[in-house]
């Protein structure tokens, strides 16, 4: 409703009379909207923004919440998000295994904030027995509370994530992502790049490579990132 104030949305369920429908102007599941919009101009050059509004008084919390994170030493806050919630069968292999994060997360003048959606509490230890520091806000429901997560994301300088729902929030709100993204992925449409989302930057397995080069890319383009911020 923030974001198309112009639209009603009304949900579909399973069982609707037939007066529900005729009513409705237009129906779409959303995976139509990147077909409508190439039907219609031909190409996949959508708008350079944000397109979704998060709430204006938890977008303002959270960006004061992460201001006070920041110091002339660790300039950046950047959200981290690991792996899906469905980790079955070949689904792991869409996403560097946990040992390759842990160089990513040891990268100094950073705060890294956790927006894995479920992360378990022996993840989070293990980690923490590395001397890598998420800081975590488990009051948040970043499963179930999406609002709430837009405006989280929103706030943040940067995410960096597997490929997840994480990312497309992130990204749909401006926040810039950094997502580990399999060559075969359908979203890339045959691209380097991801074209639904603008504010996404894929870091792509290529076919005969091993997470390894994607994870040391993603690293080196974290670097130059943090030198820029980073007060002499």
């Amino acid at each position: 409703r923030r974001s198309y104030p112009q639209a009603t949305f009304v949900s579909r369920q399973k069982a609707q009379p037939m007066s529900f429908y005729q009513n409705l102007d237009c129906q779409m599941v959303s995976g139509d909207a990147m077909e409508r919009h190439f039907l219609q101009n031909g190409c996949f050059n959508v708008p350079r923004k944000a397109f979704l509004v998060a709430d204006a008084q938890r977008s303002v919390w959270w960006q004061r919440e992460f201001a006070n994170l920041k110091t002339a030493d660790k300039p950046l806050n950047i959200g981290i998000c690991w792996r899906s919630s469905l980790a079955l069968g070949r689904r792991q292999q869409y996403w560097p295994a946990m040992e390759l994060w842990k160089p990513l997360m040891a990268l100094k003048h950073v705060n890294w904030i956790n927006v894995q959606y479920d992360a378990r509490p022996e993840e989070l230890a293990d980690l923490a027995s590395q001397g890598l520091i998420l800081h975590d806000y488990p009051q948040i429901d970043q499963y179930n509370d999406l609002d709430e997560t837009a405006a989280m994301l929103g706030a943040l300088d940067l995410v960096v994530s597997a490929p997840v729902s994480v990312p497309m929030i992130a990204s749909a709100v401006g926040t810039p992502s950094w997502v580990f993204t399999p060559r075969s992925a359908w979203t890339l449409f045959g691209t380097n790049r991801s074209p639904m989302m603008r504010y996404t930057r894929p870091f792509t397995k290529g076919y005969r490579e091993s997470w390894v080069q994607p994870v040391s890319r993603m690293i080196v383009a974290l670097e130059k990132r943090i030198a820029l911020n980073v007060r002499g």
